[in-house]
């Protein structure tokens, strides 16, 4: 039966002869134990194989022991931590290029872009950085994306410029109208040259009106007799002519 290397006993490779003695067998059962136990130890000797299995304090003195750069024990977590030590060694082999550089805040930041002088018209031997990450850009970043680059840049380079730029993805919906319309003047064609011939009738009416005016003559000194009851009052009226 095939047992596991963890598990194995001596008593299984240990020959039949043997194992007849109860001595040999008590001590074989002895040292089981222990070297079981060493037997697992050893799976610690392997390193990077086993990085995403190592504890948190393995992994920093892996990165005290490999020389990693830009390694902040209490400010990287676990995860960017066994990040940086995978590709230490890569990154000795090319430290002092654009691609190292750009390989160490990938490492960090998920992103990141090189430009050298002559991309974007800079003064010879000088570069810039632009970085697009999702995370919240904070003031207390700066200084820590420069000591990364300058831990990797070559020392005759001098960075320009750090440009953090976050990236979002949505949906733009966009609506188009078209309206046509046409003006049309028509203006008469001007009269030239025309002549108008036309009768003036003029008519007048003549009257003639005579007014007279008739006036009774008018009786003056009347004497008028107005009889009441049995007695006689004579009435004088008197008039003027005007």
């Amino acid at each position: 039966m095939i047992k596991d290397l963890t598990s194995i006993s001596l008593l299984d490779i240990l020959p039949s002869n043997l194992l007849e003695d109860p001595q040999v067998s008590a001590a074989a059962r002895a040292l089981d134990a222990e070297l079981q136990a060493v037997t697992r130890a050893t799976a610690e000797t392997l390193h990077l194989p086993r990085l995403d299995e190592l504890p948190e304090t393995v992994v920093d003195l892996l990165a005290w022991q490999w020389h990693v750069d830009f390694y902040e024990p209490l400010g990287l977590d676990i995860a960017t931590k066994r990040r940086l030590v995978k590709e230490s060694i890569a990154w000795h082999r090319t430290k002092g290029t654009p691609a190292a550089v750009e390989k160490m805040l990938k490492a960090v930041w998920g992103s990141a872009h090189i430009e050298e002088w002559f991309e974007y018209g800079g003064s010879p031997g000088c570069f810039r950085v632009d970085i697009a990450t999702t995370e919240t850009i904070r003031e207390a970043d700066i200084p820590v994306v420069a000591k990364a680059i300058d831990t990797n840049k070559n020392a005759r380079s001098w960075l320009d410029a750090v440009n953090f730029r976050r990236e979002t993805e949505g949906t733009a919906f966009f609506g188009q109208v078209l309206s046509q319309e046409s003006a049309y003047e028509i203006i008469p064609q001007p009269i030239q040259n025309a002549q108008t011939t036309a009768t003036i009738y003029i008519g007048a009416g003549l009257t003639m009106v005579k007014s007279a005016d008739v006036a009774p003559k008018l009786a003056s000194d009347s004497t008028v007799n107005v009889p009441i009851g049995m007695t006689s009052v004579p009435y004088v009226c008197k008039t003027n002519e005007i």
